[in-house]
């Protein structure tokens, strides 16, 4: 019997060695989108075409951006939010047209939801998106979950209108992890 081999076939033993390793890798998948952050669940690239992000998202506590939010910034620094995100987005073809997308995180939905009265506009027309949502003289503002966005244009032509901004948030919630908005990071 010196050069026999077994040729045995695969037990169950293999079969679920193969099946765990599949299984494994599914969860894998399903607990990196889980784990994606707001950073990661706003569009990079040509994904919101005409719109590119230019460049990287930049997240931080909301104290680093206060000097650039011009008259706004004291609306804002009252709500108390904890983390902000900032994404700008150019037009392919008029890069001079602009979406910046604002993503405001605060402690709680009920802060989130107070944010969100608070800074939309005095005769709100309201917009069917995350949990409330109103048109802004130059885009959107939603309240979903923790979270506050505020998308808005800028540019010399109506390839930056709020229309826009809009079609820009259905990429964005279309990205968004269903758990993010209510936990935040």
């Amino acid at each position: 019997m010196g050069g026999h081999r077994s040729r045995r076939a695969p037990g169950l033993g293999g079969l679920t060695a193969v099946l765990g390793a599949v299984l494994a890798a599914g969860a894998l998948a399903g607990c990196s989108q889980s784990r994606m952050t707001v950073a990661e669940a706003l569009p990079a690239g040509t994904y919101a075409s005409p719109w590119v992000r230019d460049g990287p998202v930049w997240s931080g506590p909301p104290a680093e951006v206060w000097d650039q939010l011009g008259a706004e910034a004291e609306t804002w620094r009252e709500l108390e939010p904890q983390r902000v995100w900032l994404a700008v987005y150019r037009h392919d073809t008029r890069p001079d047209n602009t979406l910046t997308v604002r993503v405001w995180a605060f402690a709680t939905a009920e802060q989130a939801c107070q944010a969100y009265l608070t800074a939309r506009p005095a005769a709100p027309q309201d917009l069917h998106a995350g949990d409330a949502a109103c048109w802004t003289a130059d885009g959107i503002l939603v309240h979903w979950g923790r979270m506050v966005f505020d998308i808005f244009g800028s540019g010399p032509s109506r390839a930056a209108s709020p229309e826009q901004a809009v079609y820009l948030w259905a990429v964005i919630e279309k990205q968004m992890p269903a758990g993010l908005p209510r936990a935040p990071r």
